[in-house]
This record gives structure tokens, sequence and C-alpha cells, in this order.
């Protein structure tokens, strides 16, 4: 592996990972029970899902979650992206 893909694959892992955890917070919201917002967060908080969906380390793999994930990192990197950006700027 050439360093220019070692750099970039080292720059971008923490992206990648905060992406896979997101798609457990992408769970939890589907494994909860009710109508709109404020009756699955009620059901997030008193039937412990937070546990439920973070007991196994792997990710879920079902689209929607995938797509939060996806989100999520990309929104992560573009926030650094910006952010190092600015400070060229200075």
């Amino acid at each position: 592996m050439s360093t220019k893909y070692k750099k970039l694959l080292i720059l971008n892992l923490p992206y990648v990972i905060v992406g896979l955890l997101a798609t457990n917070v992408g769970e939890i919201w589907r494994m909860a029970v009710g109508e709109n917002a404020s009756e699955k967060v009620q059901s997030i908080v008193l039937d412990g899902l937070i546990m439920k969906a973070f007991s196994n380390p792997l990710p879920s793999l079902h689209p929607i979650d995938l797509m939060i994930g996806i989100a999520v990192g990309v929104k992560d990197s573009t926030v650094r992206w910006k952010s190092e950006l600015q400070f060229k700027r200075v």
C-alpha cells in the first residue's frame, strides 16, 4: 500500500468508525415504539433500547441504519474539511 493511500485511510478512519456507530443510533430509533418523536424518545429511555442496540458490537446492516451512518460520517468529514479551510484562511 502506498503512503498516499495509507495516509488517506488513516485520516478517514475515525469518520468510518463514527458512521458505523451511528448505524446503532438508527437501529435504536427504528426499534422504538411510538407514533411521534416524543413517544419514540420515551420508549428509548424507558425500554432500555440503548443497551439493546449497543450490546451487539457489529453495526446494523438495515438499509435505513446504513443511510444514517453514511450521513453522519459525511457530515463529520465535511465539518473537518470546512474547519481546515477556515484555518488556512486565517
